[in-house]
């Protein structure tokens, strides 16, 4: 990730995801490469870049993340990080339980997509 990295919302799921700079980048390239920059396009592009930051690890390697991204996260005390494509997802503990697909949901994903 480097030294710097972004922390941003992670619509539509209620989590927190941080990104390289460079995949931060790539991302907000592909929202401004969007060809209809109606009302919805703008709204949701303020309310990503409102909610964005550009931070770091501490010297002992935390991130503090500010509370009002923490509340649009529901993170109050445990959470719960996971490499996911080109971010990384920061979650409640709670939330990503509540979240979680059920055995017989998992084995039907896989099975459409040839997973198993």
């Amino acid at each position: 990730m480097g030294n710097q990295f972004i922390l941003t919302i992670a619509p539509p799921e209620t989590c927190l995801a941080i990104y390289s700079s460079a995949a931060w980048e790539q991302f907000s390239e592909q929202l401004e490469s969007i060809a209809v920059k109606d009302k919805l396009y703008r709204r949701f592009s303020r309310h990503i870049f409102a909610n964005t930051e550009t931070t770091s690890c501490d010297a002992q390697g935390r991130l503090v993340i500010p509370a009002p991204l923490r509340a649009y996260a529901g993170i109050e005390r445990d959470a719960v990080s996971i490499g996911f494509s080109k971010r990384i997802e920061i979650w409640s503990r709670e939330r990503l339980d509540s979240s979680s697909p059920s055995p017989d949901e998992v084995s039907e994903f896989m099975t459409a997509n040839g997973l198993l």
